[in-house]
């Protein structure tokens, strides 16, 4: 939705609150603060993944919880396609990770809505 990536937009106590959720374009190992202070990190660019829509060429990100620093979530996304691919983990009492719930691309149009356009406008930069 901007030309370094995918931002991330709500509305907190005064104001909107942005934030950048996918840097694109990004190199594997590129590493920022996400929404809610989440850390962010590039696993790979060019990664192919396969969903029930069919195949894509995705950036491979990987989001870690800002308290305890394990893997949280994991993105695949696809520039002018979006999110193509999510899961998100959870952890054991004894801090072991494991697959929560997986989401996948099972259809997609793409088309400009007129609000979006609008809504960019008042994003804080």
């Amino acid at each position: 939705n901007r030309a370094n990536g995918l931002w991330y937009l709500r509305l907190g106590m005064r104001s909107y609150l942005a934030a950048l959720y996918a840097k694109y374009p990004a190199d594997s190992g590129d590493t920022w603060f996400g929404p809610d202070s989440v850390k962010v990190r590039t696993l790979g660019k060019n990664v192919t993944v396969v969903v029930p829509r069919g195949s894509y060429r995705c950036v491979h990100y990987a989001y870690f919880d800002h308290q305890t620093g394990s893997l949280s979530q994991v993105k695949y996304f696809c520039p002018d396609i979006g999110i193509v691919k999510d899961e998100f983990y959870t952890q054991t009492l004894s801090g072991r990770s494991y697959l929560l719930t997986s989401r996948a691309l099972i259809g997609a149009s793409v088309s400009q809505v007129p609000s979006v356009a609008a809504a960019r406008d008042r994003w804080p930069d």
